[in-house]
């Protein structure tokens, strides 16, 4: 088991079960605010994550630090079971991908799916990706 995984099992053994059950009924408070927001918008356009991806099995950093939470944005998605589709829209200097999010109501994969190809084709991500020695 990868380390960050082994943390956050060892950290998940900590839970009561009422803390779960708030967790469980913030998600749904979560997904109240989500329906009232795609009344306004079709589908929401965020950035991935929070800093740079990790090497192979390690933590992934935000500003230059070993940090759990490299990949905030996408927890309130995952808690409220958003479909959810990442599109690479660009690369850092060492060639890393960096990714934007869109994510859209419950049950609306299609907007998602569609909204992703048609960023990915706006943005003809071939023409900037990075040559693999």
């Amino acid at each position: 088991v990868v380390p960050g995984l082994a943390a956050i099992a060892n950290w998940g053994k900590t839970i009561t079960g009422t803390e779960l059950a708030i967790a469980q009924e913030y998600g749904h408070y979560l997904n109240l605010k989500l329906i009232e927001i795609f009344h306004q918008a079709r589908v929401l356009v965020l950035p991935t994550v929070a800093g740079q991806l990790p090497e192979s099995g390690g933590v992934g950093t935000i500003n230059g630090q070993g940090d759990m939470n490299w990949v905030k944005f996408t927890y309130p998605f995952n808690q409220t079971r958003s479909p959810v589709a990442t599109v690479t829209v660009g690369f850092t200097s060492d060639g890393m991908p960096v990714g934007l999010q869109i994510v859209g109501p419950q049950h609306g994969d299609q907007v998602v799916l569609r909204t992703a190809a048609a960023l990915e084709e706006a943005i003809g991500i071939e023409s900037i990706a990075p040559r693999l020695a």
